[in-house]
């Protein structure tokens, strides 16, 4: 009997957009590469569990949308670390709108601490905080979670 140990990828504030108002953004900003995102706000890559339990799970957040950063590689929105509901573990909090072909998410970082960024008219995207575990699930509320 084998037995499955499921844990956090990553915590985050994962948006809640339907399909127009994602092309609605993708279209005021132009959508500069082929792979779109614009899923979530990353809180911390790998946490552990006591660290997901501390969040404010399912809390609705509403994200300020500061600045923007577009490169060769990467398309990305910068937040307002003060309209978050928690300490974020990237350097500059960001959601990653789009990616060029072969180019991770993950590379925002790298382009954010290289390139800066540049201001723009503020905005607000609503999400809702959760974790992303590693069967594919969306962990967004503290009722399904086990202690242990």
């Amino acid at each position: 009997m084998s037995s499955v140990y499921i844990k956090p990828i990553y915590s985050g504030v994962f948006l809640k957009l339907d399909d127009g108002e994602r092309q609605s953004l993708l279209s005021r900003f132009g959508r500069l590469h082929p792979t779109a995102h614009l899923h979530h706000l990353t809180i911390k890559f790998r946490p552990q569990w006591d660290e997901v339990r501390a969040l404010p799970l399912g809390q609705e957040v509403k994200l300020k949308v500061i600045g923007q950063l577009d490169t060769d590689e990467v398309q990305v929105f910068v937040i307002d670390p003060d309209s978050l509901p928690c300490e974020c573990a990237n350097e500059v909090p960001h959601i990653t709108v789009t990616t060029a072909s072969g180019v991770p998410p993950l590379y925002s970082n790298d382009a954010l601490k290289n390139n800066g960024w540049c201001a723009v008219d503020e905005f607000f995207v609503t999400g809702h905080v959760g974790a992303s575990l590693s069967d594919g699930s969306i962990l967004r509320d503290k009722e399904w979670m086990v202690e242990g």
